[in-house]
C-alpha cells in the first residue's frame, strides 16, 4: 500500500517534463504556438466505401479551433458522427479529408499527448485500480522510478476520491468508481488535450452529476484543454465553455456554436439558479429539435452577429419551474438538501 503522501517536488518536476512537449511519433512538424487555435480542425471529412460504389460520408467539412485551456462539448442526435469526429482526433480513425493540428502538430497517430476517457472505463481485471493509472504513466515517464510512478498514480487516484481503494481490482469497484479511475488515468498521463466520449453515458443519474463535479474541479485545478462528447444537454451547460452543435447526419458539421455564459467556478445549485441558464438551454433545445436538419446558417457580415431565437417569459418560467424542482430532488437525494432553497 502506497502512503497517501506524495513527494510534491518530485510530482512537479515530472509535470514539467511531460509538458515540455518532447517529440513523439505520434505527431509531426515544427513546434509552433496557437493559444486561440491550440486544437485546429479544418475540412474534417470521415467516408466510408460502399458496395455500389458511392462513398458512405459520415462527417464532412467539420471545422473548428479551440483555444488553450478550452472545455467545449459537441452534442448532436444519435448516429450525427460526434464520437467519429473525436476518434479522429484521438488518433484512432484516419481522417479521409481534412486535417488536425495539436498544439502546432498535426495530429497522425494516436499517442499519450491526447489522454481519452471512454464511456466504458476499459480497466484491466488483473491489475489494481493504482496499476492501471500507473501503466499510463510508465508510457509517458519511462525514465522514472517505479516509485515516483506510482506517486504520480496515487495523487490522481486520490483527487478523484479513491485514495483509500488504490489496490483494490476492478471488478471490486462500483461503475461510477471504475470511471474515477479512468478519469484519474486520462489526468495522471498529463496530456496536452483530453478527450472525453460520453463519459458518464452508462452511469446512474445521481452517480452522474457527482463525476460531473468531480471531473469540473479536477479540470479547473490546471484548466487542460478538453473536448467531449455528450447527449446530455444540461451536462454540456454544467461543464463547458462552448458547445458545438452538429447537423444530423449524414455529411453532418458543425451547425451552431453557443458560448455559455456561466461563471466559474461552478456548482450545480448556482448553475441551475442562474439567470442566463434558461435561455441557454432554451437555445441548444431549439437547435436540437427544428434546426438539426437544416445547413448550417450563412456567415454573417463582419459586424453583424447572428442572434438565435429566446424562450418567451412564459416558456422560461416554465422551465425553470420544473429544473429546479428536478434539482431539488437530486440535491436531496444527494445529500445537499440543507443548501437547497
Amino acid at each position: 500500500m502506497i502512503s497517501s503522501a506524495v513527494c510534491q517536488p518530485a510530482l512537479d518536476q515530472f509535470m514539467e517534463e511531460i509538458q515540455s512537449g518532447a517529440d513523439t511519433p505520434h505527431s509531426k512538424g515544427p513546434r509552433m504556438t496557437h493559444n486561440d487555435k491550440y486544437l485546429e480542425i479544418w475540412k474534417l471529412q470521415k467516408a466510408y466505401p460502399t458496395p455500389n460504389g458511392s462513398p458512405a460520408v459520415i462527417v464532412e467539412d467539420f471545422t473548428l479551433n479551440v483555444a488553450e485551456g478550452e472545455f467545449v462539448s459537441v452534442i448532436g442526435h444519435s448516429g450525427c458522427g460526434k464520437s467519429t469526429v473525436l476518434s479522429m482526433i484521438a488518433g484512432l480513425s484516419q481522417p479521409t479529408g481534412g486535417g488536425i493540428v495539436l498544439a502546432g502538430r498535426e495530429i497522425v497517430d494516436a499517442g499519450p499527448d491526447r489522454g481519452v476517457v471512454f464511456q466504458a472505463p476499459c480497466l484491466l481485471p488483473w491489475m489494481t485500480a493504482l496499476q492501471n493509472v500507473t501503466l499510463g504513466v510508465e508510457q509517458v515517464a519511462p525514465g522514472k522510478s517505479r516509485a515516483e510512478q506510482r506517486e504520480v498514480a496515487a495523487h490522481y487516484l486520490e483527487l478523484v476520491g479513491l485514495g483509500d481503494s488504490l489496490d483494490v481490482h476492478p471488478n471490486q469497484l462500483s461503475g461510477g468508481m471504475r470511471q474515477r479511475v479512468g478519469i484519474a488515468r486520462a489526468f495522471a498521463l498529463s496530456p496536452k488535450m483530453l478527450l472525453l466520449d460520453e463519459p458518464f453515458g452508462m452511469l446512474d443519474s445521481l452517480t452522474r452529476l457527482e463525476l460531473q463535479q468531480v471531473l469540473i474541479d479536477l479540470w479547473a485545478s490546471d484548466r487542460k484543454t478538453a473536448l467531449m462528447i455528450t447527449h446530455d444537454v444540461d451536462e454540456a451547460l454544467f461543464l463547458s465553455d462552448r458547445i458545438v452543435m452538429m447537423t444530423n447526419g449524414p455529411a453532418a458539421r458543425v451547425g451552431e456554436i453557443l458560448e455559455v455564459t456561466l461563471p466559474r467556478p461552478r456548482d450545480r445549485q448556482t448553475v441551475f439558479e442562474h439567470p442566463d441558464y434558461e435561455q441557454l438551454r432554451g437555445r441548444l433545445m431549439s437547435f436540437l429539435e427544428e434546426r438539426a436538419n437544416h445547413p448550417p446558417l450563412p456567415a454573417q457580415p463582419s459586424g453583424h452577429e447572428h442572434h438565435l431565437p429566446t424562450m418567451t417569459a412564459a416558456a422560461v418560467n416554465s422551465s425553470k419551474s420544473l429544473r429546479r424542482s428536478l434539482s431539488r430532488s437530486f440535491l436531496r437525494l444527494s445529500g445537499f438538501s440543507n443548501r437547497v432553497t
